[in-house]
């Protein structure tokens, strides 16, 4: 699910930041750089959010 909103996320930020860029509002330039910056931004919330549903005691091995 967290693969699928980030994906879907990463989509429409993509849509958006290219219509201020047709509208004027930013340079094609700083737009990609901007969508750059906000992909590090989620990949790193998402690793984060991985680390903290999914830790790896879980799956360590007991020992007796």
């Amino acid at each position: 699910m967290t693969i699928k909103v980030i994906v879907f996320m990463t989509f429409w930020q993509g849509i958006a930041i290219t219509g201020m860029s047709v509208m004027g509002l930013v340079d094609e330039q700083s737009g990609m750089a901007a969508q750059n910056i906000l992909i590090c931004i989620e990949m790193l919330l998402a690793s984060l959010m991985h680390h903290l549903f999914f830790p790896y005691r879980e799956w360590q091995e007991v020992r007796d």
